[in-house]
């Protein structure tokens, strides 16, 4: 597995609250820009994949809406997703986080983390447990009434350093994952994210360009 920043996520951040403008209808209020618009519309620009091809898209938490799921369905691609939002699953009988937190753990394993965010380098151990669920679709956003399956992988850090948030990831794909084996594959789908982050930054920094190679 690639050494991966120790990004930590807070388990206060669980739910987030973005307020709109007063006065705004519903309507107006789903069809004004997000950040978060930019996934399905990545999704759609590359389009289906080539036969006996399977394009899974990974995405930060910006991605986890119901416009970037059901814009891989509509092109035949999966998605691996950080999880951002608490939501009601299977019929509304459980929330993500107290549901993949009751489940047993499969496996365990350590990484290497790169020093950041104030966090030294060092190695992390961490467990994982996956399960099946079904999300429960955004109320009041008429676009989307039908709850999406998927599965949900729930990476945490053990015995983390003093003073340092642990490692905290919520992942959803739409990759069949029951398996330990299956579960650290998605996980290091994820971790190979920064990576490619790292890329694009420094190939902006250096006004380095890709070019694009065609077959003879």
């Amino acid at each position: 597995m690639p050494k991966v920043p120790s990004e930590c996520r807070p388990s206060n951040e669980n739910r987030i609250t973005r307020i709109g403008s007063q006065g705004e209808s519903r309507a107006e209020r789903l069809a004004r820009p997000k950040k978060s618009d930019v996934w399905p519309k990545a999704v759609a620009s590359v389009g289906r994949a080539p036969a006996e091809t399977r394009i899974i898209h990974v995405c930060d938490r910006e991605g986890d809406t119901f416009e970037t799921t059901q814009a891989c369905e509509d092109h035949g691609v999966g998605f691996l997703i950080r999880a951002q939002h608490n939501r009601h699953v299977n019929g509304g009988t459980n929330k993500l986080w107290p549901f993949l937190a009751s489940q047993p753990v499969i496996a365990r394993r350590e990484i290497e983390l790169t020093a950041q965010h104030k966090r030294r380098a060092n190695r992390a151990k961490l467990a994982v447990c996956c399960a099946k669920v079904t999300l429960e679709p955004p109320k009041g956003d008429p676009r989307f009434t039908t709850p999406r399956a998927a599965w949900a992988i729930y990476v945490t850090e053990e015995r983390s350093p003093k003073d340092v948030e642990p490692i905290e990831w919520m992942l959803l794909t739409s990759q069949p994952t029951q398996s330990a084996k299956e579960s650290w594959l998605r996980v290091d789908w994820y971790a190979v994210r920064w990576l490619i982050e790292e890329f694009h930054k420094d190939s902006r920094r250096n006004n380095i360009t890709i070019a694009t190679a065609t077959a003879p």
